[in-house]
């Protein structure tokens, strides 16, 4: 809430002013919230069981006579500047929310680690606890929970819509008056914003999507801990294990004395390998217990029939998320710099593991050297996406044959024989990266020259798979590298990852108990009609479509028609029965018997129908996907929240924020990879030579115009972000003719807040949900190694191709947000 005057002053305490009426003005005029700043604090106030009748109030900022129902208590959490702070932060609730039942209120200063949250009365009451538990601040029932000004979408609500309210719904948009938004688009939203935002220090980047991720976090926070007060007596249900699992991963006094013991056992089994079989052999166990990292057995959908479960051979030999380039090209210095902190950063895990500093130094560099190798033989990340690259169906004969070189082969045999995969289950397979396969064998072939290297990668990324489960020294120097590839400056708290670590456990139960608490069938239902509604316009755009011709157009209708849509989480979730956590294990062997169970559950997947039921993400993710292979789209509980989405939010918020990314993963069903892919998921060219050559000449002037700009001097990768950037400009323009089609059905328009046309707002909510503070450092990672551009090219370059977005805003031919017609993208 709006805090008074700092303690030095003497001018009384102010309530926040009456807002007038407001012209229908120009876009330049704020959105909300009022245009008056003060330093923030937390105001927690507590809802009075009984109430007492008192005289009325004066009318408050509600616009509404106010009655007080209690004289009140006030106090001044420890931290608070004065008493006087808290009597105003008392008058505040009670006249300007118009909350008449406050009886008490707290007023503590603002927590670091809780970055302007609001939260409201339903799931606020554990949060309230907690934040006041930190602050020593006695724990309060029900409460009301706000900070930041109070949005103008609140002003004459009651006082029960307040407290019930998420106030995420109303999200703060200060539009600034200063920046035209035919200039640049994302300023013209949200350059106040981050000028008055500061990024937490534990994460790269921060905007609408991290904020909702905080939120939710907590929010599972509270099931965890729940669930760990239920394993005092352990009898080994679900929610008992997920409690097991989150009391390991915060108890660092048992990890810190266990060290490295949960891995001990396997790395005196890689340190034990004496030759080539021996290592194939050792790959194979690693597979079985879902720690592959050269090559990991998967279940995969069969690429020319997409009903069945194959086997998949996934193959990687690079530690650095940046791909071979980082190894080969050294484009900067950065890039070299970037290599010389990885291989110091492995000596320190070879150091921590007990090998001498020299013995660490020495086999940093043997495995640098190993992976420039592997480099050299493996697939760019823009072939890495292509699936007629990757998809490579074969038997285990023809495995074997690709893989034997002149100089050496892999044993196939010795690796099976330890991978937990039945004979039956083996063929047929897909290899992917099928030229990195090769270059192993060829490693192997050589002798021992390269076997001591192998060993030690081997080593190596399984202590980098495992170091956030271990001990302190471990976490740290995980950490240490994360944070010089990220520049973020603090680690997160040890609540969140833990978090981690029981999502990488059990995601789908902690997601059962998430989506059961948070995700309302309203909600779900909701979303479904905002799916149907895109969904429609989509198929009228491709009837249209002059290009793509009617054989390729009839096809693409029937593709559409076959897409399958998933919202919230799953009917029928997975079965952890089978998974046996013992109670006094430290986490780490909690964390290995896990990934094994995962590991068996996938294999065992293979050879059965594809379960079309069955999530590949968790419900409690703030994020969506289109699978190519299954033709589905997946909307998790998490993502369908306010800022991007609410059955109370204007239609224009709904369809700017979601509505336009339903759309883009619609569209990613007939981009440049999800078009290799038929309606039923099998891997199939259904596109005539005319569409095809049409579709490329689209794409080559959208890889030509993202790849012109630049950040820090690194150009975005036109080719690698081709499908998200195709993505954003079709799924912007299907949101807009959806919003279109509802205001139709709706029979009028609703008047939006500052005046602004529904038209309008719309995109600016989609601007505001790609809004976005970051380091450098994860810019630049982003750059290299993403299929995303940047937030802001997905505001105005991809805005820049709509003439729909130009007229709403009354864009000319010379502003810079103006693409002609004949210089746009037009494939939607």
């Amino acid at each position: 809430v709006l805090s008074p005057p700092p303690a030095s002053s003497s001018a009384p305490l102010p309530l926040p002013p009456t807002p007038g009426p407001r012209p229908d003005t120009c876009p330049g005029q704020p959105l909300w919230p009022p245009r008056a700043a003060h330093p923030l604090v937390w105001v927690v106030g507590r809802m009075a069981a009984a109430s007492v009748e008192a005289p009325p109030l004066e009318r408050g900022s509600t616009g509404r006579p106010s009655r007080s129902r209690h004289s009140g208590r006030v106090h001044a959490a420890r931290g608070a500047t004065s008493a006087a702070e808290a009597a105003f932060a008392q008058r505040y609730l009670q006249e300007a929310l118009g909350l008449a039942d406050a009886e008490e209120a707290w007023v503590v200063p603002r927590h670091p680690e809780w970055y302007d949250q609001v939260l409201n009365a339903a799931n606020t009451q554990s949060t309230a606890r907690t934040l006041l538990r930190q602050l020593r601040v006695p724990a309060l029932g029900p409460s009301v929970l706000m900070t930041r000004a109070l949005p103008r979408g609140l002003w004459g609500t009651t006082a029960e819509q307040i407290s019930t309210a998420s106030a995420y719904e109303f999200q703060t948009v200060q539009l600034n008056p200063d920046v035209s938004p035919g200039e640049d688009f994302n300023a013209y939203v949200n350059g106040l914003w981050a000028k008055s935002t500061v990024r937490p220090p534990t994460e790269a980047s921060w905007g609408p999507t991290e904020v909702l991720t905080m939120k939710t976090r907590e929010q599972v926070r509270e099931l965890l801990e729940q669930a760990a007060d239920q394993t005092r007596a352990y009898g080994g249900s679900e929610i008992e294990k997920l409690g097991l699992l989150y009391r390991a991963a915060t108890d660092m006094d048992r990890r810190n004395a266990e060290g490295l013991g949960p891995v001990l056992p396997l790395l005196h089994e890689i340190r034990a390998i004496a030759d080539a079989q021996g290592y194939c052999a050792q790959l194979g166990r690693l597979s079985r217990r879902g720690l592959g990292k050269l090559v990991q057995c998967v279940d995969t959908t069969h690429p020319k029939d997409g009903n069945l479960v194959v086997l998949g051979v996934v193959t990687d030999g690079l530690g650095l998320a940046s791909g071979r380039d980082t190894y080969l090209l050294k484009r900067d210095q950065k890039s070299e710099e970037e290599l010389q902190r990885y291989q110091r950063h492995l000596s320190n895990l070879l150091r921590l593991a007990g090998h001498s500093a020299g013995q660490a130094a020495a086999g940093a560099e043997a495995v640098v050297q190993l992976e420039t190798h592997f480099a050299k033989h493996t697939l760019s990340l823009v072939d890495q996406a292509d699936p007629l690259k990757t998809m490579n169906l074969m038997s285990c004969e023809q495995l074997r044959d690709h893989t034997s070189t002149p100089s050496g082969r892999f044993d196939w045999e010795a690796f099976w024989g330890e991978a937990g995969v039945e004979p039956g289950k083996r063929q047929p397979l897909v290899l992917f990266d099928s030229p990195f396969t090769l270059a192993l064998s060829e490693v192997l072939g050589e002798g021992h020259r390269w076997l001591h290297a192998l060993k030690l990668h081997m080593e190596l990324h399984l202590l980098r798979a495992m170091a956030g489960y271990l001990h302190q020294p471990m976490v740290d120097e995980l950490w240490s590298f994360n944070k010089y590839l990220t520049g973020r400056e603090e680690m997160r708290p040890l609540w969140q990852r833990a978090l981690f670590a029981v999502d990488d456990a059990m995601g789908m139960a902690v997601g059962r108990l998430y989506s059961e608490k948070y995700f309302p069938e309203r909600s779900k239902q909701a979303a479904l009609h905002l799916v149907r509604n895109v969904m429609a316009v989509l198929e009228t755009r491709i009837k249209g479509l002059d290009w793509m011709g009617d054989e390729t157009r009839a096809q693409a209708l029937q593709k559409l028609d076959q897409i399958g849509v998933k919202i919230g989480g799953p009917d029928a979730y997975p079965d952890f029965s089978a998974l046996a956590l013992v109670p006094g294990q430290v986490l780490g062997e909690h964390m290995l018997k896990s990934q094994a169970f995962n590991a068996r559950e996938s294999i065992g997947r293979v050879g059965k129908p594809v379960d079309r039921a069955r999530w590949e993400m968790v419900p409690h993710e703030v994020n969506a996907y289109y699978s190519q292979d299954r033709n589905e789209i997946v909307f998790p509980a998490a993502q369908l929240q306010p800022p991007f989405f609410s059955p109370d939010q204007l239609d224009a918020i709904n369809y700017g924020a979601t509505g336009a990314i339903i759309g883009h993963e619609l569209t990613h069903a007939f981009d440049n990879n999800g078009k290799e892919y038929d309606g039923a998921g099998n891997l199939r060219n259904w596109w005539t030579p005319k569409a095809e050559e049409e579709f490329k000449a689209h794409s080559q002037k959208c890889i030509d115009m993202y790849s012109k700009v630049k950040y820090g001097g690194v150009p975005i990768n036109g080719d690698l972000t081709l499908g998200e950037n195709l993505a954003d400009i079709g799924g912007l323009k299907v949101g807009y003719a959806a919003l279109q089609k509802c205001i139709h059905e709706r029979g009028h328009r609703v008047q939006s807040p500052g005046g602004l046309t529904e038209e309008q707002l719309y995109f600016i909510a989609y601007a505001a949900g790609w809004r976005s503070i970051a380091t450098e450092s994860s810019v630049r990672n982003l750059l290299l190694s993403d299929p995303h551009p940047p937030p802001d090219a997905r505001i105005n370059i991809a805005l820049a191709n709509l003439p729909e977005f130009h007229a709403a805003f009354g864009i000319q031919p010379g502003d810079k947000m103006y693409l002609a017609p004949d210089d746009s993208v037009t494939v939607w």
